[in-house]
């Protein structure tokens, strides 16, 4: 699974995050019995939508953290990542370096930003339990309010790219409506082009239906691929399992699932089932990447030659290679022009096809082409530039998947030839 990860805040990331946000009506946890005490006196406002670099000694590091936020007194009937005003949550961090001054930073709400300062540990981690500011209100973003926890270093050159968390801001008595949900995305093959449609991937784990041996349609999570490798839902789905977008749920959160390929695409190998821990949903359906290699009828192979010196000096023009194997003609003694599969070696090192190849070989661009794939041939330099030596003979053997396959030839000046081997 891959999830990008947020930078430093401003409105207009906030804007593009809120799009896959779904926190809207989440509910909220009190952090225990009774009103939480205030702790306010521990933040300190600021009238400023943000502030940015903050201005004191660079004593912390660039490395990656992973600031989290979360309820000090669990609920499991609550949203993880929606907290209120007054609210006692536990925030921890890692990146920084040892003992430095590490800034948090509330930004969120257009009545400014709130900051309060804690130091690092040894091992360069920060770990507090605090109150959120009673007024704290969050951003109203296409109808959605949501909040911005930084954690900078002591230092404008020190925010570390993974240091932040984006959460939603709701009310004591809200209610929870985020579930989370699961897609798959399939990638084919560089080359050869093959289309990703068709393939059926089964979801399993907690809360949903266990994969029959052998697989029947409605009766596992399902999600299809198209075309282009996204994920669509299959006609139907078992009693109490959703589909939507190519996203099965409804999961839950932090459990572990399998995402396992039944069918895959026609000249394409299924990948290995792989498994991956879900969040919270609140940012979106989490998703599985796979790739799937080409599995279909071996295709029409080719060959070229890339000539180079080595001093990486400009190489003149007048090499000729020969390519000899099967369905290709053999090479006479001396070799006769017109009578070999022949590659030429123009000045600058680009390769071209001589006026004349014999009948059955095909040559395009200094590519000789519809060779059997998977098998052995063998590159033979015929003539050297001036005042170069011929690079002795390399065998090479073909590709499976259409690509053509780069011989590397490299050809010495006469007068360097002395113990080079």
């Amino acid at each position: 699974m891959h999830r990008g990860r947020r930078g430093s805040f401003v409105s207009a990331q906030l804007a593009a995050c809120a799009a896959v946000l779904s926190v809207a009506g989440c509910a909220t946890t009190t952090g225990g019995a009774g009103s939480p005490p205030s702790d306010d006196a521990g933040w300190q406002f600021q009238s400023r939508l943000f502030t940015y670099p903050l201005p004191s000694q660079s004593d912390a590091t660039l490395g990656g953290g992973e600031l989290t936020i979360k309820p000090h007194t669990p609920d499991p009937a609550t949203c993880p990542f929606m907290f209120h005003g007054g609210e006692i949550i536990d925030i921890s961090g890692g990146g920084f370096a040892s003992g430095a001054s590490v800034a948090l930073m509330l930004a969120g709400g257009r009545k400014g930003t709130d900051l309060r300062t804690l130091t690092a540990g040894a091992t360069g981690a920060i770990a507090t339990t605090v109150a959120l500011p009673a007024d704290l209100v969050g951003l109203p973003i296409e109808g959605q309010v949501i909040d911005y926890l930084e954690a900078d270093g002591a230092g404008q050159d020190s925010t570390t790219r993974m240091d932040n968390v984006m959460f939603g801001v709701g009310t004591r008595d809200a209610t929870c409506g985020v579930t989370p949900s699961l897609g798959v995305f399939l990638m084919g093959p560089v080359a050869p082009r093959v289309s990703t449609a068709g393939a059926v991937f089964a979801v399993t784990g907690p809360g949903l239906p266990p994969l029959g041996d052998p697989p029947t349609a409605g009766t596992f999570a399902e999600i299809d691929t198209t075309d282009d490798g996204a994920g669509s839902c299959p006609p139907r789905e078992p009693t109490g399992v959703t589909c939507k977008d190519g996203n099965v749920g409804p999961l839950k959160a932090g459990a572990t699932y399998t995402v396992t390929e039944v069918t895959a695409p026609a000249h394409l190998a299924a990948a290995a089932p792989q498994t991956v821990a879900v969040d919270q949903g609140i940012d979106g359906p989490d998703s599985v990447t796979v790739l799937n290699e080409y599995a279909g009828p071996p295709l029409p192979a080719s060959a070229r030659v890339n000539l180079l010196s080595p001093q990486g000096s400009a190489i003149p023009g007048g090499a000729v290679f020969a390519v000899t194997g099967p369905g290709l003609p053999t090479l006479t003694s001396p070799p006769k022009p017109g009578m070999f599969a022949e590659i030429d070696v123009r000045d600058g090192g680009w390769t071209d096809c001589p006026p004349h190849e014999p009948v059955g070989v095909d040559c395009a661009h200094g590519v000789i082409k519809n060779l059997r794939p998977g098998t052995p041939y063998l590159m033979t330099q015929i003539a050297a530039p001036a005042g170069y030596d011929k690079a002795p003979p390399q065998p090479f053997e073909t590709s499976n998947d259409g690509e053509p396959v780069v011989v590397q030839s490299v050809v010495y000046p006469v007068a360097a030839t002395t113990g080079h081997s």
